[in-house]
C-alpha cells in the first residue's frame, strides 16, 4: 500500500502543478515526500534476514488449510513481516520506481 501511495502522490503532485492548483501543492508535496522517504519505506518493510521487502501484519506461521476451503491458525498471529510468503507485493518497490538507480 505504501509503494501505491508513493506513486500516486507523485501522479497527483504532477497534476496538481498542471492544473496549477497552487493551494492543493504543499499538501500533495508532503504526502509525496512522506510516502517517498526510503528510509521509512526500509525500516517499515525491509527484512534483513530475507534480504527483501515485505508485508507488515498480523500473521502466523502455523496455518492449516480445511478441506472446505477455510484456515484453521494453530498458532495465535502476531504483528511481524509477512516474511515465509514471496510474491508480486515484494517487487513493488522496484516497480513503482521506489528504489535508488544505484540501489
Amino acid at each position: 500500500m505504501r509503494c501505491w501511495m508513493a506513486m500516486s502522490s507523485t501522479v497527483m503532485l504532477k497534476l496538481a502543478k498542471l492544473a496549477n492548483a497552487s493551494d492543493w501543492i504543499p499538501t500533495i508535496q508532503s504526502d509525496q515526500i512522506l510516502f517517498n522517504n526510503l528510509t521509512a519505506l526500509d525500516q517499515l518493510h525491509w527484512s534483513d534476514s530475507a534480504k527483501g521487502y515485505f508485508d507488515y501484519g498480523l500473521h502466523s506461521y502455523n496455518v492449516k488449510m480445511m478441506d472446505d476451503g477455510t484456515r484453521h491458525v494453530l498458532t495465535p498471529p502476531e504483528y511481524r513481516l509477512v516474511d515465509d510468503v514471496f510474491g508480486y507485493v515484494n517487487i513493488f518497490p522496484f516497480l513503482l520506481r521506489q528504489l535508488p538507480a544505484n540501489f
